[in-house]
């Protein structure tokens, strides 16, 4: 049925998209608020003056959390963009194996592989790219390949169906692409009393964020409508009937339309068709695209169906005609679970729970079908447990698969899925260990490679896992020793450059700091055309003076960008920022901060508080006391470790002392010594530091105790600054104006060592 009426909301959403980044539609279900959101696309095309635009429809039933992965799903299948857009990400990602575009569809449904398989079946030959698993975050690298095509595209429209699924991550991103594109979101929001009080919160969150919006009107089931689709379908009704009708029918349109053609006496008797009440309960049981031919395949399998002589292809025909289903690149999903029909299929819990049973029985003989979707795994899991189907033989291979999709492309590993790892292999051990690895906790990893180790040896991946996993736990003499092996035993540049990276660490954090400064400078010419030299550069700039380092970081910040590593491009933002605050160029290290913030957001919010406390420290340096407030207390509450949660609250002591409460200074610097890390020597070197400002700022004067304490833990990368501070001190009392030497304020700057050490595994270490 081609469609009628809402030419009002049509005729204003042009305006509207003008002059506000989103729109908001509110509807009550089956008002044909799915049906009025695709028509925009033809709206806007007819109505506006616009060239080169594009319009992406959004429908998705479960929770988005990255808006980002829905719109690069939905641009891989547009007819219109798909292919210009494949091109794009080739030319962004690689066009060859373990490129990173080939990690990333590994997450992707069937059908969007066999898209990709056909645009990107020719690999180029004569590449070749190290054979390291990319755990980034796939976020980022979406959106980067999503602006990339976009920018140069007209007016941008996205409209999100259901928008009642957005996550805070994604309406996170909506943001990022209204500060940079040309782009108006027009979210569909369906009422319903659970979900009231989000639209407010919506709204108050596009205020907070000064995001232009508007919430047009948007009236439910019309008369005026009805009598359309009547005069459509060649019916004449009086409107005292038509009332009747749309008040019987509870105003839900599909509803109302059905009763029409029932009027008409065109009502075809589907409840009595097993076959299509079937197909409609597997449906709406997955919620997902369903494959046409996995879909067949279930059908024809259907025991309770033997007896039924429907043409199975004839009956999805007949479906898709009379909008009960939708088909999209060669899958089918249900066009609205409000329909009469789909209602009708679906109101018996019992044939509900006979549709779940058949699909968990289907995919446990099936299940190659099955593990070659990651959509339909997630989706048959639950249903396995709530049948309490979990001795299937799928049910521990589907988390198996998920988690190993997971590590792969450096998505989230579910808690429950673990369970489905024992511990009584080695390689069971070792995916243990990887995700513990993973979610950084490096005691518990170090326990598992113990055991992997009395297992399995002589294996070189396990060897660089151990190394790693002695770094992370401080086991730095071990670590360092074991690297080195492994460093002249490598024959990748690639690999010894992250090598490389871990041995200044070990060497930093032991205070071998000139030890440290001679092997950046051999091992840089010898990974120098790698670059994964990025990350060699930005853990050894630390140990060199403000501006050599500065230098060192642009170049660090340059080859990720190359690598397409948005981590390290931030985190090297990060650690500039810190040169930049030494120099006293406070300006230019908060916007860094800034920058570095924008990224880091979309990484665990663990990430996140070295950033927050770099920006606490700026703010203290330029006397922004409520600000410093701010960014303090945030870096403390997001610290996950020791070590930085020390650095914060020394930096909560400093803020103190300059608003002149002394006493809850000292009570912060207590606990500073109750932290697990206090005995590490770069706390110790900053608590000296701290400490003797304490007192100075109390007493005019600073005591022998702590004077000598200092003298013992002068800084290690700038030790200039402790033997001004001892200067300073010793010399007779005076009032100080800290703004005009700004050497004795300093506050406890944290830079970034991480990188995601499942960069040095290969491939095939996840093969399970």
């Amino acid at each position: 049925m081609k469609f009628l009426d809402r030419l009002s909301e049509r005729g204003e959403f042009i305006d509207y998209a003008k002059n506000n980044k989103v729109l908001i539609y509110e509807g009550e279900p089956a008002s044909g608020m799915s049906t009025f959101l695709k028509e925009l696309e033809n709206s806007q095309r007819s109505l506006s003056e616009e060239k080169n635009s594009v319009f992406i429809y959004l429908n998705e039933t479960s929770k988005i959390d990255s808006l980002s992965e829905v719109i690069f799903n939905a641009l891989m299948k547009k007819k219109s963009d798909a292919q210009a857009f494949q091109d794009l990400c080739v030319s962004k990602l690689g066009k060859y194996p373990h490129s990173l575009f080939e990690n990333i569809i590994k997450d992707f449904s069937l059908v969007l592989k066999e898209t990709a398989a056909a645009a990107f079946g020719n690999w180029e030959s004569g590449k070749t790219i190290p054979p390291h698993i990319y755990v980034g975050d796939n976020t980022s690298i979406y959106y980067d390949c999503i602006c990339a095509y976009l920018k140069d595209k007209g007016k941008v429209y996205i409209a999100i169906d259901n928008a009642n699924v957005l996550s805070e991550e994604a309406l996170d991103e909506l943001k990022k692409y209204t500060d940079h594109i040309n782009i108006t979101f027009i979210l569909g929001w369906i009422k319903n009393n659970e979900d009231r009080y989000l639209i407010n919160k919506l709204i108050n969150r596009l205020r907070e964020e000064k995001i232009t919006y508007v919430k047009p009107g948007f009236s439910g089931t019309s008369l005026e409508l009805i009598k359309l689709v009547s005069e459509e379908i060649g019916l004449t009704l009086a409107t005292e009937n038509i009332n009747k009708i749309i008040l019987n029918r509870s105003s839900n349109i599909h509803a109302v339309i059905a009763e029409l053609h029932t009027v008409k006496g065109k009502h075809v008797s589907e409840e009595k068709s097993p076959l299509l009440n079937q197909t409609i309960r597997f449906l709406f049981v997955l919620k997902i695209y369903f494959p046409e031919m996995i879909l067949c395949r279930l059908l024809e399998s259907d025991k309770t169906l033997f007896f039924v002589e429907d043409d199975i292809s004839q009956l999805l025909k007949y479906l898709r005609e009379q909008e009960y289903i939708s088909f999209e690149k060669n899958s089918y999903f249900l066009s609205s679970e409000h329909h009469p029909i789909v209602m009708d299929s679906t109101k018996d819990e019992a044939d509900i729970l006979l549709a779940k049973s058949i699909l968990c029985d289907f995919f446990n003989e099936n299940s190659s079908l099955l593990f070659r979707n990651s959509s339909l795994m997630k989706s048959v899991l639950p249903l396995l447990e709530e049948l309490h189907l979990t001795e299937y033989s799928i049910y521990k291979q589907i988390k198996r698969k998920l988690i190993e999709i997971a590590l792969i492309t450096g998505s989230k590993v579910e808690d429950h899925w673990i369970s489905a790892i024992s511990l009584t292999s080695p390689d069971d051990l070792l995916i243990h260990c990887i995700i513990n690895v993973r979610d950084r906790k490096y005691q518990n990893a170090y326990r598992l490679i113990q055991q992997v180790n009395s297992e399995i040896t002589d294996n070189r991946t396990l060897e660089l896992l151990q190394a790693v996993i002695l770094n992370r736990t401080r086991q730095h003499s071990q670590s360092y020793e074991e690297m080195e092996k492994l460093y002249f035993t490598s024959k990748n540049k690639n690999e010894r450059a992250l090598i490389a990276s871990y041995q200044i660490s070990n060497l930093i954090h032991e205070n071998r700091i000139e030890e440290a400064r001679n092997y950046y400078q051999n091992s840089l010419d010898d990974v120098v055309e790698s670059d994964y030299s990025a990350y060699l550069l930005r853990n050894s700039a630390v140990i060199f003076d403000p501006n050599k380092a500065v230098k060192m970081l642009t170049e660090a910040e340059y080859k990720f960008q190359q690598l397409q590593d948005d981590f390290g491009q931030a985190s090297s933002q990060n650690n500039m920022a810190r040169q930049y605050i030494l120099l006293n160029k406070y300006a230019k290290a908060e916007e860094l901060l800034i920058d570095a913030l924008s990224t880091i957001k979309f990484f665990p919010k663990i990430h996140a508080n070295i950033v927050y406390n770099n920006l606490g420290c700026v703010s203290l340096c330029k006397n922004d006391l409520k600000q410093a407030k701010k960014y303090i207390e945030l870096a403390i509450t997001l610290a996950n470790t020791s070590m930085p949660r020390a650095f914060s609250l020394m930096n909560k002591a400093l803020l103190f002392v300059l608003e002149d409460q002394f006493q809850s200074a000292q009570k912060v610097m207590e606990c500073v010594v109750a932290e697990d890390d206090f005995c590490l020597s770069r706390v110790q070197q900053m608590y000296a530091s701290t400490q003797c400002f304490l007192e100075y700022k109390l007493e005019g004067r600073v005591t022998t105790v702590s004077l000598r304490l200092l003298e013992a833990n002068k800084d290690q990368y700038n030790p200039e600054i402790s033997e001004k501070q001892l200067a300073i001190y010793r010399s007779v009392p005076h009032q100080l104006n800290l703004y005009e030497d700004e050497t004795v304020l300093y506050p406890c700057l944290l830079e970034y060592w991480y990188f995601n050490p499942m960069k040095l595994l290969e491939s095939q270490t996840l093969s399970l």
